[in-house]
């Protein structure tokens, strides 16, 4: 099961922070908190814990979430986004 990310709380850089995410709570800390796309299973906590760093991990992960940034007026972005919906509805 796809159920572990990678959390870096407080700083982007505080990564290898692997967790479930299924029982991941800040606890009331007000802080940034930022969580991998990508979910992983039990090999990638297996993977930092032996080496104390997600760099390298090759193993098997998923996403639950398609994420986008843009930098434009939202009625733009919005455009785009259906744009991009119809144009991948035709070539799939």
């Amino acid at each position: 099961m796809f159920i572990h990310a990678d959390y870096a709380i407080g700083h982007a850089s505080k990564r290898n922070n692997i967790q479930n995410i299924k029982n991941f709570k800040l606890n009331g800390i007000i802080t940034d908190c930022y969580r991998s796309i990508f979910l992983f299973d039990e090999g990638l906590k297996e993977f930092v814990e032996r080496t104390k760093s997600i760099k390298g991990y090759s193993g098997k992960h998923i996403s639950d979430s398609l994420v986008f940034d843009f930098d434009q007026k939202i009625e733009t972005a919005q455009s785009v986004i259906h744009n991009k919906v119809i144009q991948s509805k035709t070539n799939h």
